[in-house]
């Protein structure tokens, strides 16, 4: 499911411009944080899970290489580098945008 999500992500971000991947460890990273939640079920909460860390650090990363503005043609990975989400945008070195809640691996 975390992967189905994803790809619906990436080909959103596609449209716009965006050029979005991400290692396999990533969708394990997703799932450790919502199972951590046990109040966590169903797809709406993993959408909003994959919007709060995914987008949001996309747009934010893709706005700052931009000066404030979003530039189209821009090539996102994203990886998971000791516990944490890190984005790497095709005009600036990979930094950390979210630390895990939970341990993973």
């Amino acid at each position: 499911l975390f992967r189905s999500i994803l790809g619906r992500t990436a080909a959103t971000a596609k449209a716009r411009g965006i050029a979005l991947t991400w290692d396999d460890d990533v969708a394990e990273w997703l799932g450790a944080q919502a199972f951590a939640d046990t109040s966590f079920s169903g797809a709406r909460p993993i959408r909003q899970l994959i919007s709060k860390h995914i987008e949001d650090s996309v747009v934010e990363t893709t706005f700052a290489a931009g000066a404030g503005r979003p530039q189209v043609g821009r090539a996102v990975h994203v990886s998971v580098l000791d516990g944490s989400l890190v984005v790497a945008d095709s005009a600036q070195a990979s930094r950390t945008l979210v630390a895990a809640d939970v341990p993973v691996g």
